[in-house]
């Protein structure tokens, strides 16, 4: 965790806030919360180290409820280098992980990444399958962040096959909790995914 709270490379305005409240945590455990919601926001080239650390901080900490949120970020590293099946593993273990655990955050976010998964392999069926759960479970659980992820893809399977209308139904409902979230990063991904009339999301 040091080589991360010492590194002076520029991060997103959102993971150097991140990077902040780690230098400023209470506990180790802390620490690795905020590194691996980090490890999210990372660039291809370094994910996969941000990742492999958490993962090793995760067993060496024995921080048994991280493991739903840091087995998921070892998945993101390898869907941003294009190793979209290898990624689907740790996806699936990282929803088992959560559901064990009844942790419906992490259950949502990895089902959110399954969804995207089955989005990028051309599983247009799966992807809205998967992306709807992630948002209703995601709303129960009050993680409107998550919910705006999972609609924003069901929006894109629509806008991709030409059901236009219906598209832009699922990004005004993901803008909407984007917005609820106070979440910039998941407006702006709505907003640059393809959606030509961004008056009607904003």
């Amino acid at each position: 965790m040091d080589s991360v709270l010492n590194d002076t490379t520029p991060l997103h305005a959102y993971a150097d806030s991140l990077r902040n409240l780690m230098r400023h945590s209470e506990s180790d455990t802390q620490s690795l919360r905020y590194l691996i919601q980090i490890t999210e926001y990372m660039t291809a080239p370094v994910i996969r180290a941000f990742a492999e650390e958490a993962n090793r901080l995760t067993k060496d900490l024995n921080c048994t409820s991280c493991q739903p949120d840091a087995t998921c970020k070892m998945g993101i590293a390898l869907f941003k280098k294009q190793q979209y099946d290898s990624a689907a593993v740790f996806f699936r273990r990282a929803l088992q992980l959560a559901q064990q655990q009844q942790n419906g955050r992490m259950e949502a976010q990895a089902l959110a990444w399954l969804g995207d998964y089955y989005r990028l392999t051309y599983r247009f069926d799966s992807c809205v399958y998967f992306s709807q759960r992630a948002a209703d479970v995601a709303l129960q659980n009050k993680d409107y962040s998550r919910a705006a992820h999972g609609l924003t893809f069901i929006g894109d399977i629509y806008r991709v096959q030409g059901i236009t209308d219906t598209a832009r139904m699922y990004y005004a409902q993901a803008m909407q909790y984007a917005v609820q979230a106070n979440d910039p990063l998941r407006k702006s991904f709505i907003l640059t995914n393809g959606v030509s009339e961004r008056s009607e999301l904003t």
